[in-house]
């Protein structure tokens, strides 16, 4: 079971760094925008 923990951590936080990122560059391109 601990390697399905580990590798659940592993999307969870690769989803959040994505959606970290994605969020990020649209701000960004909102601002440029405005």
């Amino acid at each position: 079971m601990d390697y399905l923990l580990t590798a659940l951590s592993i999307a969870i936080s690769s989803i959040v760094s994505n959606l970290t990122f994605f969020i990020t560059s649209k701000t960004q391109s909102d601002t440029i925008i405005i």
